[in-house]
């Protein structure tokens, strides 16, 4: 017998003693290359995301350190404003309603900050695939890593406002909040959801204008009924149940828990918000996909 055919005997003996598998070392070898391989994705995404964000820092604020700071700023001033309206119309009273040691105006704040993204992330969502058009002619460029790096300022810069305002309330008051970790997990729930609504609004406003025009409206309709402004325990019986049903609303009774404590009487359930944003995220990244290849290129 040819010395290749004793090789061949040799090769087919091993692979039956492996149980029909490849030897160890061969599989070793492919899970290394996967690995590696794997690797070396996440390593171009990383490097592709950052530099999708500092040029879209850039291109929003320009290079003056004022634009920057407006990031933050916006968020902060208009969340004061909203809380010392609603202070100036209870009149004397310092603190809600019903729930006394909570400031009037860091309830609205503490509501209204966390909505803030919510809206600039599905607000900015329209334009976001057309004002980066050009960018796709780059091959490693996708269209999640423009939606990832757009909306990473915005969960940034309302982390930074939510910090600034707690350590704010901190020396006004004296009082720290009573949970932290529920109010930074509050912020990365709304900012996962926000994430995955905005990239089905950037894949729908690829193809249809009609869906660009109809975000503005729509966000505006959703303040009064995303729990910014009021707590489920405070409605009548018979609406709080429909309330829950929203998931931002779950989401403002953490994070108030997380600031005040139980003096709120907070309602919320984790599990049906997780299960909007594991939803809302894999039909984004579907909508993605599927919007792709009807982008027309100038």
């Amino acid at each position: 017998m040819p010395a290749g055919g004793k090789l061949g005997a040799g090769a087919a003996a091993s692979a039956r003693w492996c149980g029909g598998r490849a030897p160890v070392s061969e599989r070793a070898a492919t899970q290394f290359s996967r690995e590696g391989t794997l690797a070396a994705v996440m390593a171009t995404r990383e490097r592709v995301v950052h530099a999708l964000l500092m040029r879209e820092l850039q291109t929003r604020f320009g290079r003056s350190n004022f634009g920057f700071l407006w990031l933050f700023f916006e968020p902060m001033m208009l969340g004061g404003l909203v809380g010392g309206l609603h202070a100036i119309q209870a009149g004397g009273d310092h603190d809600m309603a019903g729930m006394p040691g909570v400031s009037i105006i860091f309830f609205f704040m503490v509501g209204y900050v966390p909505y803030f993204m919510f809206r600039s992330m599905i607000g900015r969502a329209a334009s976001a695939i057309h004002s980066n058009l050009s960018l796709l002619y780059h091959r490693d460029v996708l269209l999640v890593d423009i939606m990832i790096a757009r909306n990473l300022i915005e969960y940034f810069a309302i982390c930074g406002v939510m910090v600034t305002m707690v350590t704010f309330g901190a020396w006004a008051t004296g009082r720290l909040p009573d949970g932290p970790l529920k109010l930074a997990v509050a912020l990365m729930l709304m900012a996962l959801l926000s994430h995955g609504i905005s990239m089905i609004i950037a894949a729908g406003a690829a193809v249809s204008d009609f869906v660009e025009r109809i975000v503005h409206p729509m966000t505006y309709i959703m303040m009064p009924l995303s729990g910014a402004f009021f707590m489920v325990h405070t409605l009548p019986p018979q609406v709080q149940d429909f309330m829950l049903w929203i998931p931002l609303v779950n989401i403002h009774e953490l994070a108030r828990e997380g600031q005040f404590g139980a003096v709120v009487r907070a309602q919320y359930d984790l599990v049906y918000v997780g299960q909007w944003i594991l939803g809302s995220n894999f039909l984004g990244l579907m909508a993605l996909r599927v919007a792709r290849p009807r982008l027309h290129m100038y």
